[in-house]
């Protein structure tokens, strides 16, 4: 085998897949908190994954962080079970005790991996949208429609919220304790990336009011209700700004009217009304309109999820060929839908409704995609999520000038003008002599910068951002 240059391929492709999952496990990793040392993902390779929560709830004040130890370890054929642990698991009983005097297992609010899973892949579909090479991949009518995923951030994030604090906030959890939570989730790796484009926006266009307006607004999260007349610094964030304003309108409604519809399903006809009569760009609204977007889309995964709790069909399974026609079925809806409207945006106006169908079942995790979306590279895409939307324009930002720099300097064109759109203003495209082969490649490596780096910002931002606001909550309960 070692004088077969193809098996010497595979082997160091294997060996780099390896590695590259090794380090992108190491800096996103679970802190078992001293019950199990790291575990390599190098070493789980052929394996099942292990979920990363997002929000885990710990009854006991000193339970340590880090005690949630899920793991499913396979032999690599799959035929023996090696071992499944589930449940919290406490490292040190004695640190850990409950007014039961033993160590329990905390229930874990709802969870929905395979959902996780494709909020990882959607915002792998925006960066590849907005980083823009001349390319087969450019040329997707998806990829060109790929700025709707947004909306499907919008409709999970509803559905996952509902899940997660509607009764707990009709019951008194508390709007101040629930604000600090989603605050501590959204806003560090927030502010930590408006920092570099600061950088980037002085040397491009120096210093001036346009500037401290951008800051002032980034910085008060409400550059994306409609106070900005552009988008700047960190463009994607607007839809962090819209979000946070859905969590507002969230957490004033719930306390009065509990599980009832009515409120949003106003937002759910209002939304593409305005959209669609008063808004210059429809289901591309961003800075001016991209409130009511959000909202619509919040409003929707918010009725999914009363759905997937009081209809019954939702959760009784069907078998396994059936759920996976359902399941494969409304993947090519979208992605038939996305690939033959995107020259026609009008159209677009009912792709939330289409991604409030995607939510509701792959909610069920019933068929072969969901089995699929629950392997450890998607999940580990899911939870990278966040960091891959928030970076990847700075990604975008830096190699773009690295461009321009190279040809100023070697007089080479790194820039081609392309109109996306019959209807669209030219932008301009990286291009690599034309070469759209070349260009794939380039737009693949951009996306896997943006993966390498979100997998540093969830690790040393992101996450310590979260357990942040947490011991805050938790400190004052316990005040």
């Amino acid at each position: 085998m070692g004088s077969n240059p193809i098996a010497r391929s595979i082997i160091k492709g294997c060996n780099f897949g390896c590695g590259l999952f090794d380090f992108l496990g190491q800096v996103s990793a679970v802190d078992c908190s001293g019950l199990l040392p790291p575990i390599p993902l190098s070493l789980l390779c052929f394996f099942d994954p292990l979920p990363l929560f997002d929000e885990p709830d710990f009854s006991a004040s000193g339970s340590p962080p880090g005690c949630a130890v899920y793991f499913l370890l396979y032999f690599h054929s799959h035929i023996f079970q090696v071992l499944r642990c589930f449940g919290y698991i406490c490292s040190n009983p004695n640190s850990c005790q409950t007014r039961t005097g033993r160590c329990q297992v905390t229930k874990k609010p709802d969870r929905f991996l395979a959902l996780d899973s494709w909020r990882g892949l959607c915002a792998c579909a925006v960066a590849l949208f907005h980083f823009g090479t001349v390319s087969h991949l450019q040329s997707f009518g998806l990829i060109r429609a790929s700025y709707l995923f947004v909306d499907f951030f919008f409709v999970l994030s509803g559905f996952v919220i509902a899940a997660n604090y509607r009764d707990r906030l009709a019951e008194g959890f508390g709007i101040g304790r629930f604000m600090m939570l989603r605050f501590g989730r959204v806003y560090p790796l927030h502010f930590f990336m408006i920092l570099p484009f600061i950088f980037i926006d002085v040397a491009k266009d120096g210093i001036g009011p346009q500037l401290w307006q951008a800051i002032s607004t980034n910085v008060l999260l409400i550059h994306g209700l409609g106070v900005n007349d552009a988008l700047w610094l960190n463009f994607p964030s607007w839809s962090i700004s819209t979000e946070f304003g859905a969590y507002v309108v969230f957490a004033l409604i719930i306390p009065y009217v509990g599980p009832a519809l009515w409120p949003w399903l106003i937002a759910v006809v209002a939304g593409p009304l305005i959209l669609g009569l008063m808004s210059p760009e429809g289901m591309n609204s961003t800075y001016d309109y991209g409130f009511v977007r959000c909202l619509e889309g919040f409003a929707l995964g918010v009725i999914c999820y009363r759905l997937h709790e009081e209809w019954p069909a939702m959760t009784e399974r069907l078998g396994l060929v059936a759920d996976s026609v359902i399941e494969i079925t409304i993947v090519l809806l979208i992605w038939g839908y996305l690939t033959i409207f995107w020259l026609t945006p009008s159209y677009f106006l009912v792709v939330p409704f289409l991604f409030a169908l995607a939510v509701l079942v792959f909610s069920r995790e019933a068929g072969l995609l969901s089995r699929l979306l629950l392997k450890r590279p998607f999940l580990l895409l899911g939870t990278l999520s966040y960091s891959i939307y928030m970076v990847h324009a700075l990604v975008r930002a830096v190699v773009r000038a690295f461009a321009m720099v190279l040809e100023h300097v070697f007089h080479v064109t790194l820039f081609a003008e392309m109109q996306l759109a019959p209807s669209a203003v030219s932008v301009q495209l990286l291009s690599l002599s034309g070469n759209l082969w070349l260009g794939d490649l380039l737009q693949l490596l951009l996306l896997a910068m943006a993966i390498g780096l979100a997998a540093f910002t969830y690790r040393f931002i992101e996450e310590p951002g979260r357990n942040w606001s947490r011991n805050l909550v938790r400190r004052a309960r316990t005040a």
